[in-house]
């Protein structure tokens, strides 16, 4: 029975090495191993990390100073995610999201080249972190309504993103 038992935590450490997660097993990929392991386990909370961003500060207070309408929870967005740092017991992800919104019809929202009922793109910069318990959490970094800032659309998916979404 204790040849058993050892046998089963000997296969459950290795299986918990090659399935856990940590900054050493992130440490250990490569770019493309990367992009698998962020959509296999971690999409849906990185998609709901980046949905958040359009409801939280200073997102909101730029759509407010340009009298944009407030975003809604479920907001759509197209994100990438271009780089990614580890240090210590966090894996940094640097991921530029974008939202949209329609300007006001009946006011100009004080932005060049944007007129009443023009779509505005809002350019989100933020960083998603992954600690060593797999937790995702972000923080906005920057917010931008620049009409160039999404650049033209076959560059989207270029060798330096490591995952994104465009709907």
């Amino acid at each position: 029975m204790d040849n058993v038992s050892k046998e089963i935590r000997a296969k459950l450490k290795g299986f918990m090495k090659t399935d856990g997660w940590s900054t050493d097993y992130a440490r250990s990929l490569t770019k493309d191993q990367w992009t698998g392991e962020l959509d296999r386990r971690f999409f849906d909370d990185i998609r709901r990390e980046i949905t958040s961003l359009a409801v939280r500060e200073p997102v909101r207070l730029a759509l407010q100073q340009h009298s944009l309408e407030p975003f809604g929870d479920n907001e759509h967005s197209n994100w990438k995610i271009y780089n990614v740092s580890i240090s210590e017991e966090i894996s940094s992800l640097f991921v530029t999201a974008y939202f949209w919104q329609i300007a006001p019809p009946w006011q100009d929202i004080g932005v060049e080249s944007i007129l009443p009922g023009d779509d505005v793109p809002i350019t989100v910069q933020a960083v998603l972190r992954i600690d060593n318990e797999g937790r995702v959490s972000s923080e906005v970094i920057d917010v931008s309504l620049d009409p160039d800032s999404l650049g033209p659309s076959e560059e989207w998916y270029t060798d330096d993103v490591i995952l994104a979404l465009q709907d």
